[in-house]
């Protein structure tokens, strides 16, 4: 695997609050296969996203424990992708560490804009999912993607990581939690919507 250097990842992980200019997402891979065996991969958006292109090339995965170390947290077209990777692969477990939350900056000011509903949605069906871990990045996690992924002589954080950490922590654990009141509410409503439909008579009966 070809290393990235320091500047490329400070660059694009730094988890400012205000990410403006940073538009591409990259995703760094470790695959853990049974037996113990590793392969590290670097991956970044191209004609299509980072979770898409990773994903299309990690087909067909028999048994692996798979960790990304990724710039932005998937937006809500790749959510459901990374749920039906799964799906279709049993023995595999995902664990996402994000530096950054897609669309999150934006989650106080205006929480009825349809797309960061949408993210909002995408992030607490991905955290639901029992083999999908979902995190942001802490000053460990950003260490562990240095070592591994990094053509640099050390780690050096930068100013406010472990705030802004702690900030985008807060943020998904609201979305977490609001997502699931949601759904609660959405599954009560379920069944006596079904029951409802059961008492109206059909036209056949009503003649």
């Amino acid at each position: 695997m070809k290393k990235i250097s320091t500047c490329v990842f400070t660059k694009q992980f730094i988890n400012l609050p205000y990410a403006t200019g940073l538009n591409r997402t990259w995703l760094c891979q470790i695959v853990k296969e049974r037996g113990g065996a590793e392969s590290l991969k670097v991956h970044r958006n191209r004609k299509q996203h980072a979770e898409t292109i990773c994903l299309r090339e990690n087909e067909p995965v028999v048994q692996a424990e798979i960790t990304w170390y990724i710039s932005w947290s998937p937006c809500y077209m790749c959510a459901p992708e990374i749920i039906t990777f799964i799906e279709k692969n049993p023995n595999v477990k995902l664990n996402i560490f994000a530096s950054r939350l897609y669309y999150g900056n934006y989650n106080i000011v205006n929480k009825h804009d349809e797309i960061i509903q949408r993210c909002r949605e995408g992030l607490g069906n991905l955290e639901r999912h029992e083999r999908i871990g979902l995190k942001v990045m802490t000053l460990t996690d950003f260490q562990h993607c240095f070592d591994r992924f990094v053509n640099g002589s050390g780690f050096r954080p930068w100013r406010m990581l472990e705030a802004n950490s702690k900030l985008y922590a807060d943020m998904l654990k609201e979305i977490i939690e609001d997502e699931r009141i949601k759904k609660a509410e959405k599954d009560k409503l379920a069944p006596a919507g079904k029951e409802k439909l059961r008492k109206v008579p059909s036209p056949s009966s009503a003649c």
